[in-house]
């Protein structure tokens, strides 16, 4: 079903990241760092008692992720419908993965600028695997600015990348809403086949903003050495012979209903298992947290947390959380753009 947005989610989308999940953010414990000797006002002291001791100096504890982000992005600024996104909203998402030669953590900033690409974009594509069903998809795509960030806040990149006008305010709560509660056996293709027309847009739609978020972090190979290794990858002759890369929840999976106050409020969402297949073998497992995408929250595809893991291996994963959320102050009238932006 939801391999069915070729044209974002292909093998730059699978080389970033796209299942994910909660992130540690402690930090450290640090040890008190003794220096042998005495200031001048303790030496004087120890002059006139005839006592002397050594200054035991205590280095800061180490700020958290969460408190690293806080200085990047505070608060978690909610809209309360999904339609009132404005032009400046943003939303930092950490991102870190973690393997036998260590942990990498990234934080990433995505800003929706009032700027709209030159070239409109549009896509076809089926309703997934035996559904004999197309989706056209055609919308003006404005330009976000991504900043990337390392686990002390500091700046390490920035990148243009793109989500399509249309797309704001969905997210992959659209795409699996419909899927809640349905029997085992019953397949995903299935289901989009027999969807009313309102309801399959919505829900290709749902799946087209979390690829366009995940299809942005792919600029510039973002993530490419920090995704080394996380995701099995087949053999070139395997590549050849099964084409395929495809996103679907599993054998006998299906998403359930919750809800969640992590954003500071009570909101509606949705828990996804996720499975990501590419020659027809699994490369990927893992599952995400989607909020109803009220504004801002398409921008980051609507995940509140994710977590992907390789199937020979659970130790090598990647994570994903959302850590902070602004509205912007523009309203929702773009201007063309015009040349090269920077940093595309």
């Amino acid at each position: 079903m939801m391999s069915d947005w070729r044209s974002m989610a292909r093998v730059r989308w699978i080389s970033v990241v796209l299942l994910s999940g909660a992130v540690a953010a402690g930090g450290c414990v640090s040890r008190p760092v003794v220096r042998s000797g005495v200031p001048a006002a303790a030496g004087a002291m120890a002059g006139v008692s005839g006592i002397g001791a050594d200054v035991v100096e205590v280095a800061p504890k180490p700020k958290s992720l969460r408190e690293i982000a806080s200085g990047i992005l505070p608060g978690m600024e909610l809209a309360a419908t999904r339609e009132e996104w404005r032009i400046g909203d943003r939303v930092l998402i950490s991102v870190i993965a973690k393997k036998p030669t260590g942990v990498t953590t990234r934080l990433v900033l995505v800003e929706l600028t009032e700027e709209l690409d030159p070239k409109g974009t549009g896509y076809e594509s089926s309703g997934g695997k035996g559904a004999a069903r197309t989706y056209s998809f055609k919308s003006d795509v404005a330009r976000t600015r991504i900043t990337m960030f390392d686990e002390t806040g500091m700046k390490i990149g920035e990148s243009i990348g793109r989500f399509p006008v249309k797309l704001l305010g969905y997210g992959p709560y659209d795409g699996a809403e419909p899927m809640i509660g349905h029997a085992d056996g019953l397949s995903d293709d299935d289901l989009l086949a027999k969807l009313p027309d309102a309801e399959f847009d919505r829900v290709m739609r749902g799946w087209g903003a979390l690829f366009t978020f995940n299809g942005s972090l792919g600029k510039k190979g973002m993530f490419k050495q920090m995704m080394e290794d996380v995701i099995v990858k087949p053999s070139i002759l395997r590549m050849i012979f099964h084409p395929t890369a495809a996103l679907t929840f599993g054998a006998n999976k299906w998403p359930t209903r919750e809800e969640s106050s992590d954003l500071g409020r009570t909101i509606p969402a949705i828990r996804v298992p996720l499975e990501l297949m590419i020659a027809d073998r699994p490369a990927l497992k893992g599952e995400l947290l989607a909020a109803e995408p009220v504004a801002p929250l398409s921008l980051c595809g609507g995940l509140i947390r994710a977590w992907g893991h390789r199937p020979d291996d659970e130790g090598v994963r990647v994570e994903l959380e959302l850590l902070g959320a602004a509205r912007g102050s523009g309203g929702q009238e773009f201007v063309k753009a015009t040349g090269k932006p920077a940093g595309e």
